[in-house]
């Protein structure tokens, strides 16, 4: 069984990540931080860290101006 203390570290970084960016759907927050990889198969552990690393502006910066662009339809 899994360490249930695992969830609330996950969801903490989740919300700060989501909350730079909130105008991304949850769904597209979780493509954008596994990249080329599919979720499913992304250990929480190793998605915690790609979640950690979605906090470097350089990471997003591009793929956040992308989402804004709908704004101005």
């Amino acid at each position: 069984m899994r360490d249930k203390k695992r969830i609330k570290p996950f969801l903490k970084q989740i919300e700060t990540l989501w909350n730079k960016y909130p105008d991304w759907r949850f769904c597209q927050l979780v493509i954008n931080v596994a990249k080329k990889n599919d979720p499913f198969y992304i250990e929480d552990e190793t998605f915690l860290e790609l979640l950690k690393g979605g906090n470097n502006e350089s990471i997003w910066h591009k793929n956040y101006n992308k989402v804004n662009r709908r704004k101005n339809w």
